[in-house]
């Protein structure tokens, strides 16, 4: 049977470890993944490895993104996740690290896109919130204790933490000091994680429009807009 339908975010009641074991037996498995949009995607995993390698070593690692990028990086980390250590850690046009992304080729595409369509939610990054919230609802999750801040988080010393921040810009700046010519060269690198993100990204968005206006209403709270 469906699960329940869930309260109203934010809806009270801590109701004690019986409430939450009684909620948690209610609850369904639900198969989840979240897709990015290439460039963002590209992005993020250089400034969470690559950035400070190109730093200290930029005869090994190059100076930008297209220096390094590897090709169809997010179809590749969903075909086999170790391809994440490939790109992290392979030099950028060594022939070893060639070689292993050849793997991903139309097969590995079609196999990867086969295994999403099995998924109960395939959600973006971009739209985290609605994802976060449809998971919840077929979980049969009745609250959610996740807010969102409106605005950039500073840290004690007044440094911004969160999306806005002074240090993220500068080094995407460097990474990509022509973000259209950046964009482009990640659309010829990335076939496979373009068409991913397009078909999947489509299949999302009109499955939270189908879900009206109420849905819309309760993702505004998580952020009280």
């Amino acid at each position: 049977s469906p699960p329940p339908a869930p309260a109203p975010v934010g809806a009270g009641g801590d109701g004690g470890l019986a409430a939450s074991a009684a909620v948690a037996a209610r609850c369904r498995v639900v198969l989840v993944t979240r897709l990015r949009s290439p460039l963002s995607y590209y992005l993020s995993f250089h400034r969470w490895s690559i950035a400070s390698k190109q730093a200290a070593q930029p005869r090994k690692f190059g100076r930008t993104l297209a220096d390094w990028l590897p090709p169809n990086l997010q179809t590749a980390v969903l075909y086999k996740p170790w391809f994440s250590d490939h790109a992290e850690h392979m030099l950028p046009g060594s022939s070893e690290r060639n070689v292993r992304f050849r793997e991903v080729d139309r097969a590995a595409y079609e196999r990867v896109r086969d295994s999403l369509l099995r998924y109960d939610v395939v959600g973006t990054v971009e739209r985290f919130d609605e994802t976060l919230l449809l998971i919840a609802d077929l979980a049969g999750l009745p609250h959610l204790l996740y807010t969102r801040p409106s605005q950039p988080v500073k840290s004690a010393k007044g440094r911004y933490v969160a999306e806005g921040s002074e240090d993220r810009e500068a080094t995407t700046a460097r990474a990509c000091p022509d973000m259209a010519e950046c964009e482009a060269t990640v659309k010829r690198q990335a076939p496979f994680d373009h068409r991913l993100y397009d078909e999947f990204s489509l299949r999302f968005d009109a499955r939270i429009s189908s879900l009206g206006a109420a849905f819309a209403a309760r993702r505004g709270q998580l952020t009280g807009g």
